[in-house]
C-alpha cells in the first residue's frame, strides 16, 4: 500500500506537482512520511504519532530551507525550478520559522510524554531538546547566512558545529537510556 502510494506520489510530483509552489515541498514531506510508514509496516512496529508528526514537520522544514536558499541565490532561480517563481519570500520565511518552532515543540512534547518516559524508563529525555533546538537554529543560520553555498542540507552535513551537536545528541540519548539511573528506573 505504501509503496503504491509512494510511486503514485512520485509520478504526480514528476509530471505536475513539482511546478506548484508549496505543494512541491508538501509532496517531499509526504514522501518521507510514506517511507516511515513503510519501515513501520516492514518492522511490524506501529509508528507513533510523534514520529509521524515530527518526520513531516522536519522534512517540510528542510524543504522550506532549501527553497529559501534557492530563492536567495539569484533572481533567476525560477529558471532552474519552476515553482520558485510563485514563492513569496516573506511567506516562506514565516512558514520556515513556524516549521522550526513546530518541529522543536513536537520533539519536546515527545520527550515529556508519559508514555515516552515509561517506554525508556527515564525522565531525562527532555534534556535532549536543547540539542534539537540548536540543530534547528544552526540549520536556519546555514540557510540565511550562507547564500552562496550549494545547498543548505549539504552544507549542514559538512558543518562542524552541526555535526558535533548531532554526535552529542546521540551520545546523550545513549547515556540517558542505557547508562544513567533515572528516577523512573527504580519504579
Amino acid at each position: 500500500m505504501c509503496a503504491t502510494a509512494y510511486l503514485v506520489l512520485n509520478l504526480l510530483y514528476s509530471v505536475r506537482l513539482k511546478r506548484i509552489a508549496y505543494v512541491d515541498m508538501l509532496c517531499i514531506a509526504l514522501g518521507f512520511e510514506l517511507r516511515v510508514l513503510s519501515g513501520s509496516f516492514a518492522a511490524q512496529v506501529p509508528a507513533s504519532t510523534y514520529l509521524l508528526v515530527v518526520t513531516f514537520l522536519l522534512a517540510a522544514f528542510l524543504g522550506m530551507g532549501k527553497r529559501m536558499h534557492e530563492l536567495s541565490q539569484s533572481e533567476e532561480a525560477h529558471l532552474q525550478r519552476a515553482s520558485l517563481k510563485a514563492y513569496d519570500k516573506r511567506t516562506l520565511t514565516i512558514l520556515l520559522y513556524v516549521a522550526a518552532f513546530a518541529t522543536t515543540g513536537t520533539y519536546a512534547a515527545y520527550t515529556f510524554d508519559p508514555s515516552t518516559r515509561a517506554a525508556f524508563h527515564t525522565a531525562y529525555l527532555p534534556l535532549t531538546t536543547l540539542f534539537t533546538l540548536f540543530g534547528v537554529l544552526r540549520f536556519l543560520h546555514l540557510v540565511r547566512g550562507r547564500p552562496h553555498a550549494e545547498s543548505p542540507t549539504e552544507e549542514m552535513l559538512r558543518d562542524k558545529p552541526f555535526l558535533l551537536n548531532l554526535a552529542l545528541w546521540a551520545l546523550t540519548i545513549f547515556v540517558i537510556i542505557y547508562v544513567a539511573h533515572s528516577p523512573l528506573r527504580a519504579a
